[in-house]
């Protein structure tokens, strides 16, 4: 019964990551351009998967160059993607 629950929940994570993805990829998404600090998304992104990293004892350990890392993009879509392949990498750890 748990390894059809574990399953269950792998697949359903698998779909919500598509579903993502496939959002993202729209063509009839309305990106907001802007220039963003992607040091800051990579961080935010960071600290909103920690609690998930830590139930799984793994440890995120981020190295980034003091200079600010700016570039033109949508924080929000950025932060997904970010968020996405984190989330991805904590998961099938």
């Amino acid at each position: 019964m748990k390894k059809t629950m574990d399953q269950t929940t792998r697949l359903s994570n698998i779909l919500t990551d598509l579903l993502s993805l496939s959002r993202l990829e729209s063509a009839g998404l309305n990106l907001m351009m802007e220039p963003t600090a992607l040091r800051d998304v990579a961080k935010d992104s960071i600290d909103a998967l920690l609690p998930a990293s830590e139930n799984k004892n793994i440890h995120i350990e981020s190295q980034v160059l003091d200079e600010p890392i700016e570039v033109l993009g949508d924080r929000e879509a950025l932060f997904q993607s970010i968020n996405s392949l984190l989330d991805n990498a904590i998961k099938y750890n």
